[in-house]
Order: structure tokens, then sequence, then C-alpha cells
């Protein structure tokens, strides 16, 4: 194995750890602002579903409320049920609106029951399908809104999944970047060091060759002097 060798290999050993533990880091120390900021964006529209169920006065107008609410793009599902036995008051799903809440999907319905008896909040994440969901208890302000109600916001998680996927990759990318850099700089430091000490040796072996043949001429110039003067 060549020196050259010897010193590259352990600098892009080192560095692949190095960026593969920076890369972990940025994920423990950003990855749970994403999912802060999921859960964040899930309570505005909560908040704003309790208010239209509280100041709607006929199923109708929380089904036009419910509706304005799901046109935006981040939301996959919105469902309000209330009422005993419970059922589905409004929805940005059609299919189930007027329906009793067994004929939700299970995760939905038995967080929604939970809501709904309980009074407890309740998140979860899907990651088949890429969403987050909410279930909470209606409070109704002023003591509207339907009984027994509750709500889930189901909002489409795609978005932080593709921020946190495209951190990796610019971070893999700018640590490969670095980890080049400095190899081709150590790379270029062994090689002018190594010629240098090439060059060195060359020059001491050249002088120690005139010196042998200076000291060899000496010695014949004196062999013959006796010679000639006979």
């Amino acid at each position: 194995m060549s020196i050259t060798t010897k010193i590259i290999a352990p600098i892009w050993l080192i560095g692949l750890a190095l960026a593969g533990l920076a890369i972990f880091i940025e994920l423990e120390t950003l990855g749970p602002k994403f999912s802060d900021l999921a859960v964040r964006n899930t309570n505005t529209v909560a908040r704003a579903v309790d208010a239209a169920a509280a100041s709607a006065t006929t199923p109708e107008d929380l089904s036009r409320a419910i509706g304005v609410l799901g046109t935006d793009p981040s939301v996959r599902m919105i469902v309000v049920v209330g009422g005993n036995p419970l059922t589905v008051l409004a929805s940005t799903d059609a299919a189930y609106r007027g329906r009793p809440v067994s004929a939700l999907p299970a995760g939905l319905r038995d967080h929604l029951a939970a809501a709904s008896s309980a009074g407890t909040e309740a998140c979860w994440a899907d990651d088949a399908a890429d969403t987050f969901a909410l279930a909470t208890p209606l409070h109704g302000e002023g003591g509207g809104g339907p009984r027994n109600g509750a709500a889930a916001i189901v909002i489409d998680n795609a978005p932080v999944t593709a921020a946190v996927r495209d951190l990796i990759w610019v971070g893999i990318r700018r640590k490969l970047i670095l980890i080049f850099s400095v190899t081709l700089v150590a790379l270029f430091t062994v090689s002018y060091l190594a010629n240098r000490a090439l060059i060195s040796a060359g020059g001491s072996s050249a002088i120690g060759e005139v010196g042998l043949l200076y000291h060899a001429c000496q010695a014949s110039a004196q062999f013959d002097s006796p010679l000639n003067g006979k």
C-alpha cells in the first residue's frame, strides 16, 4: 500500500463518519421542529372547526364552513361528529355525512369516540398515507356546538416529509464536497512533500557521485606522478 493511500484512506473514513454523525444530529435537532410545525398547523385548523361548529345554526351552515376549511391544500379530511349515538354531522368527504361514527375508518373512529366521551385530544401519524391527524373535543364558546361534539382533522404530511428529505440530501452533498476538498488538499500536500523528498535524495546522491569521482581523479593523479618523474 502506497503512502498516499495510507494517508487518504483514513481521511475518507473519518470524514464519512463525521458526516454521518452530523446528519444524525441535524435530524434529531430539526426533525422535531418540523413535527411541531405540523402540530401547530393542525391545531389552527381545529380551532377554526371549533369556531365554525359553535356558530353554525343548521347542519347546512356547518357543512358549508367545513367545506371552506377543507379547501386548504394541506387538509386531507375534516370530520365533525356529535349526538347520541355519535353521528357524522359534517365532513369534507360527502360519503360519511349523516353516517354513524362506526362507518369511519378504524383509527379515525376510535380517536373520535375517545375525544367525544373522555374529552381528550389525540394526535397520530399514518406513515403509509403520509398524513398527520388530530382528534379533539369541540368546546364551543358560549355553550354552542353539537352535544358530545368532536372533530378530527387529517392534514397532508408530505410537505414536511419532503422538507426533511431535502434537508438530508443537502447535508449529504455539502459534507461530501467538504470531504472531497480536504482529500484533494491532502493529496496535493502528500505529492508535494514526496516530490521534494525525492529531489532532495537525488541531489544528495549526485553530490556523492561527484565527490567519489573527484577523489578517484586525485588518486589517479598521485599514482601517475612518480611514473612521469621517471
